[in-house]
């Protein structure tokens, strides 16, 4: 293959990584338009804001936070004519539990290179892959992540003792990828990944390729059965893979023979497999537009999907890029639908400017609240990022708090539903977990990378990203 011909795979998996939204961050700045007679004004957040406040930790805490690190950092980048800059993932460094009054946060250790977030729902053990090999590379003066180095393992850690073991791994072909935990912990969602050749071609957001198993592991037992073998990938478990309250199973898509995509519904303890035009009958499936939702090849921004507690609605979003560039980046908008199954209606819920990063249900599924950021500039120039709630029925919408220059990184409801933390950083470099009371609107400050690391590293700065709740035993 000529140099030419290398450089231009080079700069497809550049791109790749800017879709994915878990590699490049671009900064933006540009006002997000709004109804104002259907949104309420945000509540500006700044250090000097007097709705912020500080918890007195009165309350018992039954959870804590789970939170990922991720070292970053600033790459050069042009683009429409401009001389710019990026914010670029550099590689996972684990991560912690922290209360939500601040009591305590505990850093959660790791051995080797992490290659996905920690994940876990109790405080027994956490999991995660990693690999003895640094997944960052420099090639022709860019740096990337190689999101499929082969030689991997998945881990678990004692939370007391944080000694890590090999669970899973590697084998000849197939590599550990990406994972979850049930929410009683008694069960590892995985996924074992066909090792590349070719490593530029974007697999990695591809959802219609066939390169994946998905495995259900007992962690009691350590029994372990291969669900869908040959007919997964890992765009599809990013894209949707949620764990029912109802019933011990769980929700994803598949790809069919037929080269088509479904969804469905397996049993976590026999491996059952249903389709939601069984689970759901109701519902006509069929009018499901995969196409535009999840398309053949690379895509920059396919859908995701969050199922309501009460599995009454599917809540769909797709983010898209525009065709006006301001400054480095292209223009985004973004479309949320509601699934409404028990009714057998698809529903608009928001159409707008600006990119959904996050979703989340409130328990009782009548509230759900997303993050949106800014499109259409880069860095320095920050984007702005604020989070909205609506109804169930996608009524009377408001935003909750508008962080300016800054990016949210994840968001969910608190168990008690009092509250939605978040993760955000600005053009300071520090990044922050907060939580946004939905009733009054005040903030709360919960930790920063300042607390967490000693000090703001400019040159390869740290960022949280929200990842759960964890039930404290």
């Amino acid at each position: 293959m000529s140099a030419k011909k290398v450089i231009s795979l080079l700069v497809v998996l550049v791109v790749i990584l800017v879709g994915a939204g878990v590699a490049t961050y671009y900064f933006l700045s540009r006002e997000v338009k709004t109804n104002d007679s259907t949104v309420t004004k945000p509540k500006t957040v700044s250090e000097d804001d007097l709705n912020i406040k500080k918890t007195t930790g009165t309350e018992e805490n039954q959870s804590k936070i789970l939170y990922g690190k991720v070292s970053n950092h600033i790459s050069e980048q042009t683009g429409a004519g401009n001389n710019c800059k990026s914010f670029t993932m550099l590689k996972y460094e684990g991560g912690g539990v922290v209360d939500k009054d601040s009591k305590e946060n505990q850093d959660l250790d790791v051995t080797g290179y992490p290659l996905t977030y920690l994940q876990t729902k109790k405080n027994d053990n956490y999991f995660y892959v990693a690999s003895d090999q640094s997944p960052v590379q420099e090639q022709y003066g860019a740096t990337v992540f190689d999101w499929d180095l082969a030689e991997r393992d998945l881990k678990s850690a004692d939370f007391t003792a944080e000694e890590s073991k090999r669970v899973i791994m590697s084998t000849a072909d197939k590599f550990p990828s990406y994972l979850k935990t049930s929410p009683d912990n008694k069960y590892l969602v995985y996924v074992m990944t066909a090792k590349k050749e070719n490593k530029l071609q974007g697999d990695i957001r591809n959802p219609r390729v066939k390169d994946s198993d998905l495995v259900i592991r007992d962690l009691t037992s350590g029994e372990e059965e291969t669900i869908l073998s040959g007919n997964y990938n890992r765009q599809l478990f990013d894209s949707f893979l949620n764990f029912s309250v109802q019933d011990n199973s769980l929700f994803t898509i598949r790809t069919k023979e037929s080269g088509g995509l479904e969804f469905i519904k397996i049993t976590l303890a026999s491996g059952e497999i249903e389709t939601f035009a069984e689970v759901f009958p109701d519902f006509d499936w069929e009018k499901t537009l995969w196409d535009d939702l999840l398309p053949s090849g690379f895509t920059g921004h396919p859908a995701h999907f969050e199922i309501s507690p009460n599995e009454n609605k599917l809540a769909v979003y797709k983010n898209k890029s525009g065709s006006d560039f301001e400054n480095c980046a292209p223009s985004v908008g973004h479309t949320l639908w509601s699934f409404n199954i028990d009714q057998d209606i698809i529903s608009v819920y928001d159409e707008d400017s600006g990119m959904i990063d996050g979703l989340d249900w409130k328990d009782d599924s009548k509230e759900l609240a997303y993050a949106v950021i800014t499109g259409g500039g880069c860095y320095p120039d920050y984007i702005d990022a604020m989070i909205k709630r609506m109804d169930q029925t996608g009524e009377n919408k408001e935003i909750l708090v508008t962080e300016k220059q800054s990016k949210i990184l994840g968001l969910g409801w608190s168990p008690d539903n009092q509250s939605i933390v978040y993760s955000v950083y600005g053009s300071d470099f520090v990044s922050w977990l907060k939580a946004v009371d939905p009733k009054s609107k005040e903030i709360e400050k919960i930790i920063s990378s300042e607390d967490t690391e000693g000090s703001v590293d400019k040159e390869n700065p740290v960022t949280f990203n929200f990842v759960g709740w964890v039930e404290m035993n």
